[in-house]
């Protein structure tokens, strides 16, 4: 071989290395992004989570009110039911004596 496609070759070999270097510094640092990226992201899932859990409790306990309410409720509506009968049943007794 002569001289110079040997010189040529070592160029070219030379100028493949920094390329091959360059892109493997590239796709460190494209791979640092990431993991940094999926972190923030895997952060914000996990808040928003919380957030979404804080208020599906909040509205749970105020379903849980609303239903001691309803049961109330409804126990005073039975209760003034059975005394509006017990007058009319005695109402209706004392006006037939």
């Amino acid at each position: 071989m002569p001289r110079e496609e040997v010189q040529e070759n070592i160029i070219e070999t030379a100028i493949l290395k920094e390329k091959i270097t360059a892109l493997t510094r590239n796709l460190d640092n494209h791979i640092k992004e990431n993991r940094s990226d999926y972190k923030d992201l895997h952060k914000r899932i996990s808040d928003l989570r919380d957030d979404i859990q804080g208020e599906l409790e909040g509205h749970r306990n105020e379903a849980k009110k609303m239903m001691t309410w309803r049961w109330m409720m409804t126990g005073v509506l039975i209760a003034l039911t059975f005394a509006m009968t017990a007058v009319q049943t005695y109402s209706s007794f004392i006006s037939s004596q």
